[in-house]
C-alpha cells in the first residue's frame, strides 16, 4: 500500500483534527458539562494559582503535536502529586479538555488525509502495513487508538492511557467514574446499530449510574453521569434499529434481548429505583397493554427522565 505524503507529513507531526465517525460507545464519554459544573470549576481555578498555572501550561502547548497530550499528562503528576483531591480534580477537568479537543483534532485530519487506512478495518484477516504499525503505537502511546464503525475507521480515546497518568492522583470519586469509562469504552456499547453488550451489562451500568449519582450528588461531572443514565434507561424502552423491543417474530412480545435484561433488572435488583421505573412498563408490554406502555414513556419522557424516541 502506497502511503501518500499528505499522511507521512501529519504523521511526522501527528497533527489532525474532527470529522469522526461518532458511534454510540462515545457519546458517554464526550458530554459538556453543564454551566453550573463550568462554573464552579471555573471558580476553583481562578482561586488557586496551582490549577491558573497549569491551565496556562495545558492553553500553550501545540495542539498539532500528539506528543504533547503525554508532555501535558506528565506536568500534572509533576505538579499535583501532593495537591488536595479537590485541586487534583479540577486539575484533571483541564487536562480533560484538551484531550477531548486533541480527539477532536486528529479525527479532522484523519478524515481529511488521502491515505488509505481501510487496512485497519480488516487487520485481524490482513496484517497491517509497518507504516501503520508506527503510526498506531505513536496513537496508542499518547492515548488514542483506532477504532471501526459500519465499516469507516476513526481515532478514539484509549482510556488506559488516564489510568496510568491519573488514577493515583485523582479522587476516589473521580478514579471510580474514569475506571467505569476505561471499562465502558472497552466494551463498547452500540455498534453498527446493534447492542454488542449482554443484557446483564447493560442493567449493570445502568445500575451503576444510578447508585454513583445517588451517592455524588455534588460530583463535577455529574452532568455526564446523568446523561449516560438517560441514554442506557431510554435504550430499555425504545431498543435501536438491530436490537429491537419487539421480537420481530411476534410483535407484541418483548424481544429475547430486553427479556432478559428486564428479568435481570428484576431479580438483581428488585428494590432499585430503576426497577420502579421499568417494572410497570415490562409489565404492561407482557400483558400487551399498549395504552399503558405508551402513557409511561409519554411520562418519563416529559419528566426528562428518558429521551423522545425520535432522539434515539
Amino acid at each position: 500500500m502506497k502511503i501518500a505524503l499528505p499522511f507521512l507529513l501529519i504523521f511526522s507531526a501527528i497533527v489532525m483534527c474532527s470529522c469522526k465517525v461518532k458511534s454510540e460507545n462515545d457519546n458517554a464519554n464526550n458530554i459538556k458539562n453543564d454551566e453550573s459544573v463550568s462554573e464552579t470549576i471555573n471558580a476553583k481555578i481562578l482561586e488557586n494559582p496551582i490549577l491558573t498555572d497549569y491551565k496556562l501550561y495545558i492553553s500553550q502547548l501545540d495542539s498539532t503535536n500528539i506528543k504533547t497530550v503525554t508532555i501535558g499528562a506528565k506536568r500534572y503528576k509533576e505538579i499535583f502529586i501532593r495537591q488536595s483531591y479537590s485541586t487534583c480534580d479540577s486539575a484533571f477537568d483541564i487536562f480533560n479538555k484538551y484531550y477531548e479537543r486533541m480527539e477532536d483534532l486528529l479525527n479532522q485530519a484523519y478524515a481529511d488525509d488521502s491515505t488509505n487506512f481501510d487496512a485497519f478495518a480488516i487487520e485481524q484477516a490482513n496484517p497491517l502495513p509497518q507504516t501503520l504499525k508506527n503510526y498506531r503505537k505513536i496513537l496508542l502511546n499518547n492515548g488514542f487508538d483506532i477504532d471501526t464503525e459500519e465499516g469507516i475507521t476513526y481515532i478514539k480515546q484509549d482510556r488506559n492511557f488516564i489510568a496510568k497518568y491519573f488514577y493515583n492522583i485523582i479522587s476516589p470519586t473521580m478514579k471510580a467514574y474514569q475506571i467505569q469509562l476505561n471499562i465502558e469504552n472497552a466494551e463498547g456499547f452500540v455498534r453498527d446499530a446493534s447492542i454488542v453488550i449482554s443484557p446483564a451489562k447493560l442493567i449493570d451500568r445502568l445500575i451503576w449510574y444510578d447508585k454513583f449519582i445517588y451517592e455524588n450528588p455534588e460530583f463535577q461531572y455529574r452532568n455526564e453521569c446523568n446523561q449516560s443514565k438517560k441514554k442506557y434507561l431510554s435504550i430499555l424502552f425504545y431498543g435501536v434499529d438491530n436490537t429491537p423491543l419487539n421480537s420481530s417474530d411476534n410483535p407484541t412480545k418483548v424481544s429475547d434481548y430486553f427479556e432478559k435484561a428486564y428479568q435481570y433488572l428484576i431479580s438483581k435488583y428488585p428494590g432499585a429505583r430503576i426497577t420502579a421505573l421499568l417494572k410497570p412498563y415490562y409489565d404492561a408490554l407482557e400483558k400487551n397493554q399498549t395504552d399503558i406502555s405508551k402513557n409511561l414513556v409519554l411520562k418519563y419522557t416529559n419528566e426528562g427522565i428518558i429521551d423522545n424516541q425520535t432522539e434515539q
